[in-house]
């Protein structure tokens, strides 16, 4: 199939499917827009790189990668109502899977260098009650050493601070750095 016109002049072509007809892996052979990309409903969700990573528990909550470059992501997700508790607020627990999915996606953006991700530790303080519109969370890795690394995520409801967070993961490398220092 041929690009819109705006990407006139490259190829579409479609790599393959996940988990069912709905979700695809499309190339755009040729242009500024050349790279893979995951399409979910017809709708492109996020560039695919070696950078990148599909993830079907960000798809289950709604969350989406609006920017991305190692030490920094931007996360993105619609107030909805499967996310709330009986008091029509957003669960404590989206939150913490926010920050912890926007720290990780960061850290996964070393994949030539990091192998995997465990958190060890991860806190959230919660400042603003959320109850309708976009939560942003705004991600930074802020230490990463030989064996753990250390971020800070703040969430923001539109346009106002709702929570901070933090978190600390053990990482293992691909390669000799999963050996110990002797």
């Amino acid at each position: 199939m041929k690009c819109r016109k705006y990407l006139s002049g490259c190829d579409i072509s479609v790599e393959r499917f996940l988990n069912d007809s709905s979700i695809k892996i499309i190339s755009l052979s040729t242009g500024a827009l050349a790279g893979q990309y995951f399409v979910y409903n017809g709708a492109i969700n996020m560039t695919i790189s070696s950078n990148a990573f599909y993830s079907p528990f960000f798809e289950l909550l709604g969350i989406k990668v609006e920017y991305s470059h190692y030490p920094f992501a931007r996360l993105t997700l619609l107030w909805d109502k499967s996310l709330t508790n009986s008091l029509g607020i957003v669960h404590g627990g989206v939150i913490a899977s926010l920050v912890d999915a926007a720290l990780g996606y960061v850290l996964l953006q070393k994949k030539e260098e990091i192998k995997g991700i465990a958190t060890i530790e991860a806190k959230v303080n919660y400042l603003k009650s959320i109850t309708k519109g976009l939560i942003i969370a705004e991600a930074e890795i802020v230490h990463k050493g030989s064996f753990m690394a250390y971020g800070q995520a703040h969430i923001y409801n539109d346009g106002e601070l709702a929570a901070i967070g933090s978190a600390t993961y053990k990482l293992t490398f691909t390669g000799d750095k999963n050996k110990r220092p002797e």
